[in-house]
């Protein structure tokens, strides 16, 4: 198995680790060259820091900074200036883009975005299993769906002889080919494939029952 692995700079012998909450009022972009610079030495001063300057401050509750991202990386520094034009507080946050990416995702979407990816791990199981004629009913769970909703849904898709099972299996299918890439997708099939070949040459070679 793969190790994870992130970014980070660990501190010796830390006092502690106390936290205090951190709001971010903007998020900025930078291109990839100012962030390395502002990373490697945090107190240059940035023209993105100058013109988020009154965003930033510290009351009772919280430290209100703002987010620098890299454009082209996946990390991130968080930043109150306390009013000067460098980060006077800073913090190296890794996989800032991903916390971004949570941040600007409705509540809803991300119901639909863990329901794609778990739908999408289901059909690599059941494709590694061999079983290849696996409808959205053994994938999808629609239990979040509010009764009420569950119940208008399947009235209108009956009157447009379909149901929701059928259409989902559609849904399925195109997520699958959009998500999953066309080279695990080619893997996915050969190995349904081949299993199917041992199942069958397992039932060809197998006693036949003495009549």
């Amino acid at each position: 198995m793969n190790k994870y692995a992130m970014s980070g700079k660990l501190m010796h012998k830390a006092s502690d680790h106390n936290t205090k909450r951190c709001e971010v009022e903007k998020w900025v972009f930078l291109p990839h060259s100012d962030f390395e610079r502002l990373k490697a030495n945090p107190y240059q001063e940035h023209e993105a820091i100058t013109a988020a300057r009154d965003l930033m401050y510290e009351d009772k509750n919280a430290y209100h900074c703002i987010m620098l991202l890299d454009e082209h990386g996946d990390d991130g520094l968080l930043i109150e200036a306390e009013g000067f034009d460098y980060p006077r507080l800073s913090m190296f946050v890794p996989d800032a883009a991903l916390i971004y990416e949570r941040y600007k995702t409705s509540e809803a979407e991300l119901k639909l975005h863990d329901m794609i990816r778990d739908t999408v791990g289901k059909i690599v199981e059941l494709a590694h299993t061999g079983k290849t004629d696996f409808t959205s009913a053994d994938m999808i769970d629609i239990q979040w769906i509010p009764e009420e909703k569950l119940a208008a849904i399947e009235m209108y898709l009956e009157q447009k002889n379909t149901t929701l099972v059928a259409e989902l299996d559609k849904q399925v299918e195109q997520i699958y080919t959009k998500v999953v890439p066309q080279n695990v997708r080619e893997y996915i099939e050969l190995t349904a494939k081949q299993q199917i070949r041992r199942t069958r040459r397992s039932v060809e070679s197998s006693p036949k029952p003495e009549q």
